[in-house]
């Protein structure tokens, strides 16, 4: 899988074999920033065959995604 514009990255085959493929996207839930920073995260947890894993989103005080976190189970 390949995210695109300056994100692209690789899922390795190895996290593939891991995980295996995506069943479903069990829910989303939105942490909204504090008046200081405005950076907001949301959490996005994904059923896979063999586990469930949540996917962060940090998105900035423009809503731009400026981080994502994709832990796969570790």
């Amino acid at each position: 899988t390949r995210l695109q514009g300056d994100w692209s990255s690789d899922v390795c085959s190895s996290d593939l074999k891991r995980t295996g493929p995506v069943r479903r996207i069990v829910g989303t839930q939105v942490r909204k920033g504090s008046d200081t920073d405005g950076v907001d995260l949301v959490l996005v947890t994904i059923q896979f065959e063999k586990l469930t894993d949540t996917l962060i989103l940090v998105f900035d005080d423009q809503k731009q995604i400026v981080n994502v976190d994709f832990p796969l189970g570790n």
